[in-house]
């Protein structure tokens, strides 16, 4: 009797710790899966008073990802580009998307080369300052390119797509040239914002690299792909067929884009110029997972939530 008591006893603490294991590795399993839930929620967070609303622009894209999703982001971006208005029209565009609702409230120009986002603008712009030509900051704003014209020689719905050219101040467009956006180790000029400028990049500061870098990522779907580069251009938006967005430059504005994630100045510029060029978008200011989609997926494929808005009073 003791023998088979001592057995069964054995038996049972057996059982007990198989079972505490198990027990263990499914609540360290289940713990595992939450924090890999949240760091994804973080990794793709939104801005606050943002939501997503049905619709159908990006239908098309359902289930895809990799190669195949840019492919088909590049036919979808093809498919509204008729909608862009002509080169004299933007400045109706810029009293609508680039209005500053976020850091002053004012309602003046957001102009990314004096807007200080930590205390007092060193000048503001109202949307009647438009010029040509300074000597000094603060003088005006004109239209840059982001994207340089001469990269593209001027082709015409590109030179006047609001995605990428944005209202600035006339004298750090000029310094800043047809420079690519980069790392600036060395400043030769720098805006009185912190916008540093040398010989080979401009550096724009850390609150408008994710914006700068959604507008590159957009040119690449909507323009590069269709037009012939010239001059730098071909070097900045160069891609291997199964590789795209990838390469030295993209490397750092895919970076500055998850850094920099996308605010309610994105989401309110994508909607109100969307609304002015044929609903045209920017897919990169709807979806903060769309970089990895294309670049390393894994077995996750895109899911269409429709499109990212928000109800601020404009």
């Amino acid at each position: 009797m003791n023998n088979k008591l001592t057995r069964h006893k054995f038996l049972y603490s057996i059982g007990t710790l198989s079972f505490s294991f198990f027990l263990l590795t499914v609540l360290s399993a289940a713990g595992c899966n939450s924090k890999n839930k949240a760091i994804e929620l973080d990794k793709y967070k939104l801005p606050e008073k943002s939501f997503y609303v049905q619709n159908d622009y990006y239908k098309a894209l359902e289930g895809l990802n990799g190669v195949e999703l840019y492919k088909a982001l590049i036919a979808n971006q093809h498919k509204y580009i008729s909608g862009i208005k002509p080169y004299n029209y933007l400045k109706n565009i810029y009293k609508d998307a680039f209005k500053d609702l976020y850091f002053e409230n004012d309602k003046s120009l957001l102009d990314i080369y004096s807007e200080n986002p930590k205390g007092k603008d060193p000048y503001n712009y109202a949307f009647g300052n438009f010029g040509s030509s300074a000597e000094s900051e603060g003088m005006g704003f004109n239209r840059e390119h982001l994207v340089p014209q001469s990269w593209f020689k001027n082709e015409k719905l590109a030179k006047q797509d609001a995605h990428h050219v944005w209202p600035t101040d006339i004298l750090v467009n000029s310094k800043r040239g047809d420079y690519p956006f980069g790392t600036v180790n060395k400043s030769q000029f720098t805006s009185k914002n912190g916008t540093k400028v040398n010989s080979s990049f401009a550096e724009p500061i850390n609150e408008f690299k994710g914006d700068i870098a959604r507008a590159y990522l957009y040119f690449a779907l909507t323009h590069a792909s269709r037009i012939g580069l010239h001059s730098q251009g071909r070097e900045v938006f160069a891609f291997s067929n199964d590789r795209p967005l990838v390469n030295k430059y993209f490397e750092a504005y895919t970076k500055w884009a998850k850094d920099d994630k996308i605010s309610l100045f994105d989401v309110v510029r994508n909607n109100e110029i969307a609304k002015h060029q044929g609903g045209l978008r920017n897919p990169f200011s709807d979806y903060p997972e769309l970089i990895d989609l294309l670049i390393n997926p894994g077995k996750k494929v895109f899911i269409n939530k429709g499109i990212l808005k928000t109800d601020i009073a404009i």
